[in-house]
């Protein structure tokens, strides 16, 4: 598993790829509410979609909100 942490188009982002698949999570960046990443990606702050090979994209929960964590996009429940 691998993955990416930026700060681009006023979000944050991070990029996992693991078992054919790869996870893409945005949020509004920290401000100062957040003491350091780990504690940001812990947050309920995250829209999180998960990619497969064919390009088929599945939203966490079912949702595009932002109401997710991010500290293992893997685990999360993705839903057509």
């Amino acid at each position: 598993m691998s993955y990416t942490y930026s700060y681009e188009k006023g979000l944050a982002s991070k990029i996992v790829s693991s078992g054919g698949y790869t996870y893409i999570a945005e949020a509004v960046p920290p401000g100062h509410e957040y003491a350091n990443r780990a504690a940001h990606e812990a947050a309920a702050a995250w829209r999180v979609v998960r990619i497969d090979s064919n390009g088929s994209a599945q939203w966490a929960e079912g949702t595009s909100e932002f109401e997710h964590v991010a500290t293992d996009l893997t685990a999360l429940n993705y839903i057509d």
